[in-house]
């Protein structure tokens, strides 16, 4: 791993809006269930200019009581060119073409199995992003719930941010003018507040709010109200997009 690398953090949430899919194993219990099945492998369609994908989590391993390490990653297409030290050229060398993993697909990762922790680090690699990852491992364990047919069937991989690092960007960047958030469920939809018990009566699985400051004046982050709007977002249960006024006439800051 490249020193330069940044690790980032997700986390496995099983959602449910009541609790008719809860059961009483744990979740270390599952996702150990999952390893050792071997189906932790999906595939994900094409869609415009990116080719069909096979996802694959594997080299599961239980490390000490409740830490599991792996790797996940998808196969792509790669043509190999051997250099023809003979005729010294690359054109006359000879050529094979896979579908296999590399480097850049493929990345390893670690996971706390405690019920109430269920995060996931790892290493983002350059053609597996964040995003990609969290909907790689999503994908993977989700197709190997379904296969499994014995556990709770929403499984979820939310990107987390930590709330100082919202704190610092806002330090940075103080003229927040708008805020959106995308509430979940909580896991596993135990805790219903008023917003989730009215996702929960329409058969919602997202709701999204905006708020945004009259044209030229900026939110009050300082505020009570404001801290509240950011509760979720280091359990994934929350989603925020924040704007702040750039510098330039204009201009503007995204979060």
């Amino acid at each position: 791993m490249a020193a330069s690398q940044r690790i980032t953090f997700a986390r496995i949430n099983l959602r449910t809006p009541d609790q008719s899919e809860l059961t009483d194993r744990s979740f270390a219990m599952d996702f150990t269930a999952l390893a050792e099945s071997r189906q932790t492998k999906a595939t994900q369609p094409a869609l415009g200019p990116r080719p069909e994908r096979t996802w694959v989590a594997a080299d599961l391993n239980l490390v000490a009581s409740h830490y599991m390490t792996g790797t996940l990653g998808y196969y792509e297409h790669q043509t190999l060119i051997d250099f023809d030290n003979d005729a010294w050229s690359w054109l006359k060398g000879s050529t094979m073409h896979t579908e296999s993993g590399s480097d850049k697909t493929v990345v390893p990762f670690a996971i706390d199995l405690r019920e109430d922790r269920r995060f996931i680090a790892f290493a983002p690699a350059p053609r597996l992003l964040a995003s990609q990852f969290a909907s790689g491992l999503q994908r993977v364990l989700q197709s190997a719930v379904n296969r499994e047919g014995t556990m709770a069937a929403n499984w979820e991989v939310d990107l987390i941010t930590f709330a100082e690092d919202v704190e610092s960007w806002i330090n940075l960047h103080p003229k927040v003018f708008f805020i959106r958030r995308t509430i979940k469920f909580t896991n596993p939809g135990r805790s219903l507040d008023s917003a989730r018990s009215q996702m929960r009566d329409l058969g919602s699985r997202r709701r999204t709010e905006v708020d945004a400051a009259p044209r030229n004046r900026i939110l009050n982050t300082d505020s009570h109200t404001f801290r509240e709007l950011l509760e979720g977002v280091e359990t994934g249960d929350i989603d925020i997009l924040l704007k702040s006024r750039g510098e330039a006439v204009g201009s503007e800051e995204r979060f």
